[in-house]
Formats: C-alpha cells, structure tokens, sequence
C-alpha cells in the first residue's frame, strides 16, 4: 500500500489496490483471528460499488460470502452467496468466466456442511475452460480434505501432490503449497508410514518456520511432529 500511495491512482486504480490489499487479508487469515476478520470485513464493506467492472465487483462479493462462512455469519453468508447469482444471472454472466462462481459456491457449502461425497461431486462441475480449471486448482484443497475423510487416502496423495506441484497458477501455489504437505502428512499418518510424514510435516515447517504461530494446521503440525518423533 505504501508502494501504492507513491504515484497518484485514479479512482478505478485506487479501487483495485484496496480490493487487492483486502483479498490478500481476509482470504489469507488462516490464523482464523476472528476479531481481526471482523474488523476488515467492516471495513472491507464500504467497497461495495459494481461501477469498477463484473470481475471486481464479484471478487468484492465473494470474499464477504466467504468472510462470513468463516465468522459463522449464516443469513450474511446466504445474502452474499444470493448477491452473486443474481448479480450473474442479472449481466448476463453465464455463459462467461463468471459462472464459475456457481460450482465454487456450491463446493464451499458442502464443505462448510461437511457433506464430502456433494463437494468432490461439485468440484467435478467447474468447465473445462482455462477458468474452469483454475477454479479447480483453488478448489483442490477442499478436494484433498473430502478424499481423506472418505478414506480414499490414495486419491487424496495424489490430490495433495498436485497442490505441492508447481505447475498450477502461481497464486494457488503460493498458497496451498503448504497445505498439501499437510495433508501429505495426515494422510502417511493414517496408513502408518511414519517416516514418511515426519518427512512431509518438516517441509510444512520448514516453509512456516516464521509462520504465524496460531494457525490451527501449523500447531496441529507441531503436536504431530512431537508425537510421531517419540515412536522411532
């Protein structure tokens, strides 16, 4: 942001970078801080104008649909999930990138209600375009967890490679490489291949090693680390 506030930003480019800066923030809570979250989802809310394009307004929208889901907030959670559809149905988005948005949401409903035979059946229904598919990629995470409380450990391996893989967007790299060590560990841990993950749980540290201490998976990791070190 200080970068930003260096060079004079109109109005639509000054938009952006706040929608930038607060997508960064809120998708990236994983601490799950839920009084830092309310904070900026107040803040966050004043961004609410569809003049700056679909594409912003529906970013907007869907990072207050998924704030909420995380707070618990059910009735702003349904509000903002309708907002989208009808903001879709109402541009005549359906037959553009931003139907993806449909399957996305239907996908996080069913892991919210941890129904995870209905999410891995939604995350088949994003197209096969370019969207489609890095739709998908953000949507593997859900995946790799549904695949592991089916017990279908080695479809949730390969899930979570693919998360740790570098060829996908570099955002969902950045982001959800961590997570499929994670997961790699959780999943070596049910088939009882010790070795295997204290291998991949100290490659998720390694990565978090100034990571902030309260996210849940990374003092889940910790606890698991100690325990499966005390059995060799």
């Amino acid at each position: 942001l200080k970068v930003f506030n260096k060079k004079s930003l109109d109005k639509k480019d000054a938009f952006s970078r706040q929608l930038l800066a607060r997508i960064i923030l809120m998708c990236s809570n994983l601490s799950k801080n839920e009084e830092m979250l309310k904070g900026d989802v107040k803040q966050f809310a004043d961004l609410n104008n569809p003049e700056f394009g679909s594409g912003h307004y529906l970013d907007f929208l869907f990072v207050m649909y998924w704030s909420h889901a995380i707070l618990g907030n059910s009735e702003k959670f349904d509000h903002y999930q309708q907002m989208i559809r009808d903001f879709i149905n109402e541009n005549n988005l359906m037959n553009s990138w931003a139907k993806e948005y449909i399957p996305g949401m239907q996908l996080d409903i069913a892991y919210f209600n941890k129904d995870w035979k209905q999410a891995i059946a939604e995350f088949r229904n994003h197209s096969h375009s370019q969207t489609g598919q890095t739709f998908k990629e953000f949507g593997r995470i859900i995946k790799c967890e549904a695949e592991f409380h089916l017990k279908k450990y080695d479809l949730a391996l390969l899930t979570a490679g693919k998360m740790i893989s570098p060829d996908q967007d570099y955002r969902i790299f950045m982001f959800y490489r961590p997570f499929g060590y994670y997961w790699q560990g959780r999943i070596y841990e049910e088939q009882g291949k010790t070795a295997d993950a204290i291998n991949s749980y100290e490659k998720l540290m390694e990565l978090w090693k100034d990571g902030d201490e309260r996210i849940p998976e990374r003092k889940d990791t910790v606890q698991r680390l100690k325990n499966l070190r005390k059995t060799i």
